[in-house]
């Protein structure tokens, strides 16, 4: 700032980006194994799809280890990990039948 104050976004900025990275890899692996109890009940309830559901759900899973090991080895930020998670785990939904 011109006037001599304080900039406080490069502050909130550091703040968001350390809050991100403390908890995504605990919300990760807990969407994974919410993942992971799905495949029985996909079973149960989408018998004719059951197969390919399987594939896909283990897919997400894959893709959330993945994207775990690449968060902790610094090679992506958070916000990119939640942003390859989220888009491989919508795969699922678009091929559901109506």
């Amino acid at each position: 700032m011109k006037d001599g104050g304080i900039n406080v976004e490069p502050v909130f900025q550091r703040e968001l980006v350390a809050q991100n990275e403390k908890h995504i890899v605990a919300f990760i692996a807990a969407i994974c194994v919410a993942i992971a109890a799905y495949i029985g009940y996909d079973y149960l309830a989408l018998p004719a799809i059951w197969f390919q559901m399987f594939w896909w759900r283990l897919l997400a899973i894959l893709c959330g280890v993945i994207v775990i090991v690449l968060f902790l080895r610094k090679r992506i930020s958070a916000l990119c990990a939640w942003a390859i998670f989220f888009t491989i785990n919508a795969l699922p939904l678009g091929y559901l039948p109506n």
